[in-house]
């Protein structure tokens, strides 16, 4: 097993390099990253069988799930890393433009984080999210997640890494953390001068432990990002079901169908049954 700290300087020496990498290398990037993700499926389903088969006596059947990964949830995150490869390139916009009374002309304009450290929990998919919005900001990333999707996210950051081989990027750009203790989410919160941006993507506990013991900037998220409002004209069966209406990113590899769509990535908009959530 490699230690966390070597992972992080291998990961903070590549990433000066990607900055300066123009969108368009970017995008093939993560187009090829998507394209590994379908090719190297049935490895990332054979380490998948194994984290389930480990979990399902420790975990409920919604955690499960959550664990789970199937060839329609690989090929849903194949689509959102193309989904990234489509958007504009965020690195270089002038955000602010100002010009002084002697002619000095001032810009504010967007750059890469450097290296962001991302401490997540059990849903795989949050792996290939992760990277592929780091490559496309022209930051690297160190990924760490749950011990109960280990050899899943292991083989995903593996199909990942070819991606970036396959466009002539560095695989060190995209770094995952083996040790699954603790203490080693707690390297990443103190990896000052290694880790420019740390961001807890999980429950309240882990976020108030990054809150409280981090060295390194780091966002708050919160514990969700659903807003619940009764529907004002909600159908009698509906209301019986416990509706609501809602606003958010639904993801198929850990939402169920909402009746406004499928549950692809992207912004939605209607009612669903409560339990869904």
């Amino acid at each position: 097993m490699k230690r966390t700290a070597d992972i992080l300087r291998e990961t903070k020496a590549a990433s000066p390099a990607l900055a300066w990498v123009d969108g368009d290398t970017k995008n093939r990037a993560l187009l090829a990253m998507a394209d590994r993700l379908i090719s190297e499926k049935d490895s990332l389903l054979r380490a998948n069988e194994e984290d389930v088969a480990a979990a399902r006596e420790r975990l409920g059947e919604v955690m499960t799930d959550r664990l789970r990964l199937t060839e329609a949830r690989i090929r849903s995150m194949a689509d959102g890393i193309r989904t990234a490869a489509a958007l504009p390139d965020p690195v270089g916009v002038v955000l602010e433009k100002t010009e002084r009374p002697n002619g000095l002309l001032i810009e504010k304009v967007s750059v890469p984080m450097g290296v962001i450290g991302i401490i997540y929990e059990s849903r795989p998919n949050v792996t290939s999210d992760a990277a592929a919005l780091a490559i496309k900001a022209g930051s690297a990333a160190v990924l760490r997640g749950g011990r109960e999707a280990f050899r899943s996210n292991e083989a995903i950051v593996r199909a990942i890494r070819m991606g970036l081989s396959d466009a002539g990027l560095d695989p060190a750009l995209i770094g995952f953390v083996e040790d699954t203790d603790r203490a080693s989410s707690r390297e990443m919160m103190e990896a000052a001068g290694l880790i420019d941006l740390l961001i807890p993507r999980g429950g309240a506990g882990l976020i108030r432990a990054c809150v409280e013991n981090a060295k390194v900037p780091c966002i708050q998220t919160g514990v969700g990002i659903w807003w619940r409002t009764p529907r004002p004209a909600a159908p009698r069966c509906a209301t019986r079901r416990r509706s609501c209406w809602y606003t958010g990113t639904l993801r198929s590899p850990s939402c169920r169908p909402s009746r406004s769509g499928s549950g692809t990535t992207g912004s939605r908009r209607g009612w669903f049954p409560w339990s869904s959530v």
